[in-house]
């Protein structure tokens, strides 16, 4: 199975660090999207921290993602392998239309402002 390189905390308040995981199987209504740009709020950092006490670990920060499509489950019929993605999710449940998303890779301009971030 691919693996998936991203920076988590792997726990409440702790700084991000480079993290890697087998994605879950793709449903029949997930696609799989290569992040190209990431959206980064501070909800992320409430998140990171476990502020509201809904977080869990380990935790991928940045939840408006937009990339590639690189793979669709089959009841997926409004997005095709190299079209232009979004999702918008927390804790892995994207909203309707986005379908749920698996995300692969980070582009280097969200990571240094994710990173100047959530690494303090």
């Amino acid at each position: 199975m691919t693996k998936f390189a991203a920076y988590a905390a792997l726990q409440a308040k702790e700084k991000l660090q480079l993290w890697e995981y087998e994605p879950a199987s793709l449903k029949d209504s997930d696609i799989e999207i290569r992040v190209t740009h990431n959206g980064l709020c501070h909800t992320d950092i409430h998140m990171r921290d476990n502020d509201w006490g809904v977080s869990k670990f380990p935790l991928v920060a940045g939840h408006e993602v937009v990339g590639i499509v690189t793979e669709v489950g089959e009841d997926v019929t409004t997005l095709q392998k190299g079209d232009l993605g979004k999702a918008e999710a927390l804790r892995g449940q994207a909203k309707p239309g986005a379908a749920r998303s698996r995300w692969s890779g980070l582009d280097s301009r969200f990571l240094s402002s994710l990173l100047s971030l959530l690494t303090r």
